[in-house]
Parts: structure tokens; C-alpha cells; sequence
């Protein structure tokens, strides 16, 4: 369950509680409560298209490690003062690539991507996946077999990756900044929880 869903279910929980008659029967209104807690549940569950959700993750996650890889790595990053052993203060400098302040920037902009992307469907198998069909510079590799280019389904993806920055925003950058292997599955599948199968499922198998 997404902390989205979370919270709208103790929302809903905390209002009709501070609403209830104290003369209520507690046990039917504890019945009443639930079912309505489950009928929220089941409709925000309803509007999410986990293989769409997945796409878009995954397509979050090439952006940003595309990106990344895209700084020099020698642009520095001043981090406050340390005291060094005579007793001098020193600036304390980190690489930007991949900084908190940099995924926090990269972040705010990263959905604005998905307009780049299209679905694919494998002929045999129907699988879905979503794929970059406009080269981010001249030379860089884009699949364009079986894709279509919808206008929907680009703005459909860009709605997901901004659900799941605005729920995830937090995990996303400790999950880069600790440079974990595999960051896609992490995320994608640990985390945000849109994704069950092998990361490269719904993306592009060609390394962005």
C-alpha cells in the first residue's frame, strides 16, 4: 500500500471519528468506517495501471542516471565548513553529480521527460513497455518498432511520474545518493512498489 493511500485512509479515519454522535452505536460505526476505508482502497488501486506506473518509474530512473552522467565530474559542490586538525575551518567539498541538491533539482523537472516516451507492445506476447522514441542528441540509439505516439499516453506517464515523485520523492534520493547497485529495482520495485518483474520488463533494454 503507497503512502498516498495511507494517508487518505487515516484522513478519512481522523474526520469521521472527530464527527461521530457519542450516543453512535461504536460497532456499527466501526463497520461503516471500514467498508468505507475499503472502498477508497479499491478505487485508488482501480485508477493506477501498474504497467503504466512501472513504464514511467523506470523511464524516472533512466532520466535521472542519465543525467547524472551528463555533469563533469570534477563541478564541486561546497557543503559547509570543517575544522581540520590545526584548527583552521576548511570548505567542505562534494561532487555535484548525483549530490542531494542535484537529484532535488533533477527531480522537480524529470516528468517533464515522459513526453519523450511512447508505448511499445510486443506483437506475440501483448506486453507493454514504455520507450524513449525522441533522441535526447544526435546519435543517441531510440526504438521505434511496434511503437505508438500518443499524445495521451505521454501526458498518462507524465501524471504517473508525478504521483510517484510527490509519494516517493524522499526514498528516491537516499536510494541514489547511497549508490546502490540495481537502482532501477530498488526503486521501482522495492519502493514505489509498481514494478514485480526484471527492471529492463518495461524499459528499454538499450542503455539509455
Amino acid at each position: 500500500m503507497t503512502v498516498g493511500v495511507l494517508t487518505k485512509v487515516v484522513n478519512t479515519v481522523e474526520n469521521a471519528v472527530s464527527t461521530v454522535p457519542w450516543r453512535m452505536d461504536i460497532p456499527s460505526f466501526a463497520v461503516g468506517l471500514i467498508i468505507s476505508c475499503l472502498i477508497i482502497l479499491q478505487e485508488t488501486t482501480a485508477k493506477r495501471d501498474l504497467q503504466l506506473y512501472c513504464g514511467a518509474c523506470q523511464a524516472l530512473v533512466d532520466e535521472i542516471q542519465y543525467a547524472i552522467g551528463e555533469v563533469d565530474p570534477l563541478e564541486t559542490l561546497e557543503m559547509g565548513f570543517r575544522i581540520d586538525p590545526q584548527g583552521r575551518q576548511k570548505v567542505k567539498k562534494i561532487p555535484y553529480a548525483g549530490s542531494e541538491v542535484h537529484l532535488m533539482e533533477l527531480l522537480d523537472d524529470v516528468c517533464s521527460k515522459m513526453k519523450d516516451y511512447a508505448e511499445s507492445t510486443d506483437p506475440e506476447t501483448k506486453l507493454k513497455k514504455y520507450v524513449r522514441f525522441n533522441a535526447r542528441k544526435e546519435g543517441d540509439p531510440v526504438e521505434l518498432t511496434n511503437v505508438s505516439i500518443n499524445r495521451d499516453i505521454s501526458k498518462s506517464l507524465e501524471v504517473a511520474c508525478r504521483n510517484i515523485v510527490e509519494e516517493y520523492e524522499e526514498e528516491i534520493v537516499q536510494t541514489f545518493t547511497a549508490k546502490e547497485p540495481n537502482i532501477k529495482t530498488l526503486i521501482c520495485n522495492d519502493v514505489a512498489e509498481v514494478c514485480s518483474g526484471p527492471a529492463e520488463v518495461n524499459s528499454e533494454k538499450t542503455e539509455l
